[in-house]
């Protein structure tokens, strides 16, 4: 994935991490939708947190080549 894929798929998972935040405060007495928005949140955050690794591991590979 390049570099630029890799931001926008970043970007895009954090503005659905936005929305399911602003849903749950709209829905916040729905015990079935807190728990949805509870669980995809978690994923969206695990997800995130391996994009943002191969984002810095790009990032170093990009600064070892110029060596």
């Amino acid at each position: 994935m390049d570099d630029e894929r890799l931001s926008d798929v970043i970007a895009y998972l954090e503005m659905i991490n936005l929305n399911l935040t602003r849903i749950a405060s709209i829905s916040a007495q729905d015990e079935a939708v807190k728990k949805i928005v509870s669980e995809t949140k978690e994923l969206i955050a695990k997800s995130l947190e391996h994009l943002h690794g191969e984002e810095i591991k790009k990032e170093i590979e990009g600064f070892t080549s110029l060596e």
